[in-house]
This record gives structure tokens, sequence and C-alpha cells, in this order.
């Protein structure tokens, strides 16, 4: 199964299910942590990349930002439209939007990448100069080798990230890391901006 095929058959009940329970619990403290980083403003144009649903997108929208959302599956793409957010559907390591953006989020999505570093790159040229691309990425733990199996069983190759490796990953896209945060069981965080901004 491919990850863009995974991720179709999920797309009418992804955010209901991510809401409840353990996966509740653990998506609120990863918002808590992206949404501090992130730090949205009231006008401010926001990429959720590889959006799903458009969680972020529509918390960006309820601060007054103005979000974007891009994902490979097309029936997240249409959820996320039904929400009045603007969105297309395309493939975060090579897509060309035509527009930068204030910020990005980039939120449990480089580990399902073929080329994390591709994505990157495509990230970084649709940043402002002064803009901030915050990540949240699957760090090596205990927790994190589970997730990865669990979705072994569905045919799908996870990428675990150090924060070197995330450090490294940053600089050949010609961005640095200035804020990082390591979150409960297996997460991490990291906002970054243009190496010379």
């Amino acid at each position: 199964m491919t990850t863009k095929d995974y991720f179709q058959e999920r797309a009418l009940a992804y955010d209901q299910q991510r809401s409840k329970g353990f996966l509740g619990w653990l998506r609120n403290n990863e918002k808590r942590a992206v949404l501090s980083l992130l730090n949205l403003k009231r006008g401010e144009t926001v990429l959720d990349a590889g959006c799903g649903e458009g969680y972020y997108a529509q918390l960006a929208k309820i601060k007054g930002a103005k979000p974007f959302g891009l994902d490979a599956t097309p029936d997240m793409i249409a959820q996320l439209k039904k929400k009045g957010i603007p969105g297309r559907v395309g493939d975060i390591e090579k897509i060309s939007l035509g527009k930068n953006f204030d910020k990005i989020v980039c939120a449990g999505v480089l580990e399902f990448t073929r080329n994390p570093g591709d994505a990157l790159k495509t990230l970084a040229q649709h940043l402002e100069r002064k803009g901030k691309l915050v990540i949240l990425y699957s760090r090596p733990s205990l927790g994190t080798l589970v997730y990865v199996l669990l979705h072994r069983l569905h045919g799908l190759k996870l990428k675990i990230i150090s924060k070197k490796h995330l450090q490294n990953l940053l600089k050949a896209a010609g961005l640095h890391i200035t804020t990082h945060k390591k979150l409960l069981l297996f997460g991490g965080v990291a906002c970054a901006e243009h190496e010379y901004s």
C-alpha cells in the first residue's frame, strides 16, 4: 500500500479518529507545542503542508491568518475545501505553488516522505525570507519504534529522524533551527528560518 492510498482510505474520518482517547491526548500535546512555535498572527499567510483534513489550517483560520493546504490525497483536500479553506493536491517533495508564505507548518509528514530532504528544500522555496517553518517529526524513541511497527502492518516504511539529521537536512535546504522542543513519547517540534533571514 502506498502512503497516498493509506490516507485516501482514511480521509473521511481521519480527524475524528485522532480527536479521542490516547490519540486525542497526543494531538493536544503536539498542538500546544506547534502553535507556540508558529505564533500565528492575523493576516499572515500559512501553508499547512501535508494538511490532511486541515487541522492546523483550521486553527490558523480561527486566529485570523490566511491558510492554504497541500496534501497528496485528493479526498483530504476535498474535506479541507468543505471547511472553506483553499488547497491543492500535490507532492510535497516537488510541487511549485507559485507563491510564498509567512509561516509553514509540516506536522507529522516528513516520516512518510520518500526523501525528507527534498520535502524540506521544496518548503524552503515556499517560505518568505523572514518566515518560519514549524516541523513536527518522529524522533528516535521506544514510542516511535511502536509507531513505525504499527504502520509497517499497513505496508508503510516510515523514517525516524533525529534532531541532528533534521538539522543537516534543514542546512542543505538553506534553513537553520531557531527553537526545538522534545515532546513526550516520540515527537519533536522544531522552528526553522532561512539561514540569512
